[in-house]
């Protein structure tokens, strides 16, 4: 995905715009360096995500929020910097192995039924894997994920 500095009013502060666009398509390229696979995985809508493929239109934060793209839009970059450093120290002060095994459930789980990530939590807590920290047991369930 390119990110074009002159083409859209969206500012963050006066010196940063702040939009990005899939500019492939406009001059006359397939994007092949993983924007096309994994836009899709994002969980926005698919229409969104074709539209901005097909005309590579630039997009800015609050469209990039709407849709989903992002969670959340700061008003400049000591502001997103904060931000990133607050929910970092949240999660810093969770338990790694709770964080971890949390991560590669919910990785492991996003393109797999409910029932496949439900068989994977169960086996896991049942032969004794979540708990420890050197491995999350995951891929024992098929998945790629591995902590340890």
């Amino acid at each position: 995905m390119r990110l074009p500095r002159n083409r859209l009013p969206h500012t963050l502060t006066n010196h940063y715009p702040t939009f990005a666009q899939v500019k492939e398509t406009d001059i006359g390229l397939a994007a092949d360096v993983g924007t096309l696979t994994r836009l899709p995985k994002l969980g926005v809508p698919l229409t969104w995500v074709k539209e901005i493929c097909y005309t590579s239109r630039v997009f800015g934060p609050e469209e990039a929020l709407r849709v989903g793209f992002v969670s959340e839009v700061c008003k400049n970059k000591a502001e997103a910097v904060e931000r990133a450093c607050a929910v970092a120290r949240e999660i810093a002060a969770k338990s790694p192995v709770a964080v971890q095994g949390t991560k590669a459930l919910v990785d492991w789980s996003r393109d797999r039924s409910v029932a496949d990530g439900e068989f994977c939590v169960l086996f896991t807590v049942l032969t004794g894997h979540m708990g420890k920290e050197r491995n999350i047991g995951v891929d024992e369930c098929g998945g790629r994920a591995r902590l340890g």
